[in-house]
């Protein structure tokens, strides 16, 4: 819930240190558009003057083009995908509309700024998220907070132009407000809401956002059936209908704008030109070879920068302990989202990329170890230290941010560390056709089996009071 004003002062420090990191680290790191970013700027800008996703005046002005994002020659990310002979975007709309505003001012810097805005937005939700869940209080809360929102995947993406901690922020905002005490109908449906938003930044988000929905949705039912003063199944199905309506007026709309655009309500629609096939893959080996590479390659993994959040990972098991259906959901849609993201390269991009939307929420977790787990408290604080180092340096080597499949990060401390992580390797002959599901499945079971051991024998019977 967003918190009134007696109370406010923990949150609006929370956004003004985040927002003062993320800018620090803004100016340090001083990015250029590489990758997607500068596809995305050119529809911002298109939307911003022109009002249409129409890019066939935009990739060939070279004022334009140049003006804004500094050189010229960029290739084509957009394709004519119905007899309207419109060039749209293989990209999602969700993020240019978001940066629409900014556009306006055609200045690449002013779209990064308004990037550093959101992410800021989002440190503060997750505070908002950690203390609402009150599992832990004073100078820890406030560590692991640090861990997350401070962690390089977060800092490192606050002003890069793509649209993976933006959905991380709305994702969060969503959840902060999920949890007020009590949730009302309409708390219900703007939270519901503000989750509808977020698979327009991805499609893959869609497999983020519609648990999230599903969740709110129970939660209110439950409390108003338990708080009605009429019959409490028409109170439940009136909660539930709140937080649902607005999915699924999100989800048709974008099924329609896929059909104008895409020529299909389906919504990888923009996937299925033969151009744009080679976008996602769905080989065994390959899915395996980015589920693994994505949380622990040496290559482009997430923790491998960020080693504090292995505590989170591996504290799923008391996840599920803790919250019962509700933990098994979040551990499964965590499970769900990495073999979705699994289909598909990085790109040219910092490490760690398709796992940003997740990144932030590993602060639930990793409090539930450190709440519980002495060993996990002992852990934290070196694992926490060696995070906040990695973003540290990740600031003043920019130019080794950039992941690659090929070798390891170059980060002065990922080349001391890389040993002790995987390095993702190329298929051994015919382990091609084993399903991808089989090797991820061991993965995510393994981690949660080390997380249900590690908080079990070293909490033993001793239960923290959350």
């Amino acid at each position: 819930m967003i918190p009134r004003a007696r109370g406010a002062l923990p949150y609006v420090l929370a956004f003004l240190v985040a927002f003062g990191v993320y800018y620090d680290a803004y100016e340090q790191i001083d990015p250029h558009p590489f990758g997607d970013e500068p596809h995305y700027v050119l529809e911002a800008l298109s939307l911003a003057h022109d009002g249409d996703r129409d890019l066939s005046n935009d990739y060939y002005d070279p004022a334009e083009v140049t003006g804004v994002l500094g050189f010229a020659g960029l290739d084509l990310h957009a394709y004519r995908y119905t007899s309207s002979h419109r060039l749209v975007s293989v990209h999602h709309v969700g993020l240019p509309a978001l940066l629409a505003p900014a556009a306006r001012t055609n200045d690449i810097e002013w779209i990064r700024k308004e990037l550093i805005l959101v992410a800021a937005l989002g440190a503060m939700a997750l505070l908002g998220v950690l203390r609402s869940l009150r599992i832990l209080r004073g100078p820890l809360c406030y560590l692991v907070w640090g861990a997350a929102a401070f962690s390089l995947p977060v800092v490192q993406f606050s002003s890069q132009i793509y649209p993976e901690l933006p959905a991380a922020t709305l994702l969060l905002i969503s959840l902060w407000i999920a949890l007020a005490r009590p949730l009302t109908p309409r708390r219900a449906a703007v939270a519901g809401a503000v989750a509808a938003l977020v698979p327009w930044l991805h499609v893959r988000y869609t497999v983020l956002a519609v648990p999230l929905v599903v969740g709110i949705a129970a939660t209110a039912a439950h409390r108003a059936r338990r708080d009605a003063d009429g019959p409490p199944r028409a109170a439940a199905l009136r909660a539930a209908g709140a937080a649902v309506a607005p999915a699924v007026v999100s989800l048709l709309a974008m099924s329609v704008a896929f059909w104008a655009w895409y020529g299909s309500p389906a919504l990888d629609a923009q996937y299925r030109l033969p151009a744009t096939k080679a976008f996602v893959h769905h080989e065994g080996w390959f899915v395996y070879q980015y589920a693994a590479g994505n949380l622990l390659g040496a290559q482009f993994g997430w923790l491998p920068i960020a080693p504090a959040h292995l505590l989170g990972i591996a504290a799923l098991g008391l996840l599920v302990w803790r919250y019962r259906w509700t933990g098994a959901l979040a551990a499964l849609v965590f499970a769900g989202y990495v073999l979705v993201v699994s289909t598909g390269q990085p790109g040219y991009a910092f490490a760690a990329r398709f796992m940003v939307p997740v990144v932030p929420l590993v602060a639930v977790p990793l409090a539930l170890a450190v709440a519980y787990s002495r060993a996990a408290r002992l852990a934290f604080l070196p694992l926490a230290g060696l995070t906040w180092a990695f973003t540290v340096q990740g600031m003043h080597h920019a130019d080794r941010l950039y992941a690659n499949v090929g070798d390891i990060l170059r980060l002065p401390l990922s080349v001391k560390l890389h040993t002790l992580w995987p390095f993702v390797p190329a298929p051994p002959p015919g382990i091609e056709r084993y399903p991808a599901a089989v090797f991820v499945a061991g993965w995510v079971f393994g981690l949660a089996l080390v997380g249900w051991l590690l908080v079990e024998v070293a909490a033993g019977r001793r239960r923290a009071t959350v």
